[in-house]
């Protein structure tokens, strides 16, 4: 009977989409922000460009980390605004307490970015963009900081 509910659930995950399974995911420090504006079928949209540097979560201290690895996310503001303008402020509060962090903490902050299942990315200057609607951020704490 355990086989047969093994293999059940292996042929069901390969049925249901990739999409559909999980959300992107991304965590970094030493995040960045910025924007820039654009126009899109002749309408003028402001992108927030937001950055990262990689960190795989869970690791036991001090282990090896991708070191340089820079990740670049486009979102496309639009009204009324949603997540972008608290993504800007969550890479600000990651910002801040890194720069609190000293050695006795027992965690240390990370910027977290979430990207919904079923968003599809839109070509914004030959950029892969996401609308705001579909992004979320916020701060997630590891055991220590990163070694880049």
């Amino acid at each position: 009977m355990t086989k047969h509910l093994c293999a059940f659930a292996l042929s069901a995950g390969l049925v249901v989409s990739g999409s559909a399974l999980a959300d992107t995911v991304f965590v970094g420090g030493n995040p960045s922000f910025g924007e820039f504006q654009t126009k899109i079928d002749g309408r003028a949209f402001t992108v927030v460009k937001m950055a990262g540097f990689y960190h795989e979560m869970n690791l036991p201290p001090n282990s090896a980390q991708p070191i340089g690895l820079e990740e670049f996310f486009f979102v496309v503001k639009s009204v009324p605004k949603w997540n972008d303008d608290r993504c800007e402020k969550w890479i600000g509060k990651v910002h801040a307490d890194e720069g609190a962090w000293t050695t006795d903490s027992a965690t240390y902050p990370y910027w977290e970015i979430d990207i919904a299942a079923n968003a599809k990315p839109l070509t914004v200057d030959g950029l892969r963009a996401y609308w705001d609607k579909d992004v979320s951020c916020w701060e997630t704490m590891d055991f220590g900081p990163p070694l880049y």
